[in-house]
């Protein structure tokens, strides 16, 4: 579920959008574009299983990560983290 913040430039409670802008994820308002905070960026990681907190392209096991993309029930920026990784590393295998 997305967070809500508080916009300064359009004085409401709102929905955001974020933008990865130099190790920070960028917050902008979805009213009004004005931009809200900087966010630390994390990379994508697993937080349950084996490989719990562990960031996804460090992660060597394809069967695992193959699975994981089929079954985990994970947000967007996840499974796009598990499709390259999974991609990366079926090109390294050839």
């Amino acid at each position: 579920m997305e967070e809500t913040l508080f916009c300064g430039h359009c004085n409401k409670q709102v929905g955001y959008y974020t933008e990865l802008k130099s190790n920070q994820n960028t917050a902008w308002c979805n009213e009004c574009n004005g931009f809200i905070k900087n966010t630390p960026y994390q990379k994508p990681a697993l937080y349950v299983g084996k490989y719990k907190g562990k960031p996804i392209e460090e992660i060597e096991d394809l069967r695992y990560l193959q699975w994981a993309f089929r079954e985990m029930k994970v947000n967007e920026r996840t499974k796009t983290a598990l499709s390259q990784r999974i991609s990366q590393l079926e090109f390294e295998a050839k």
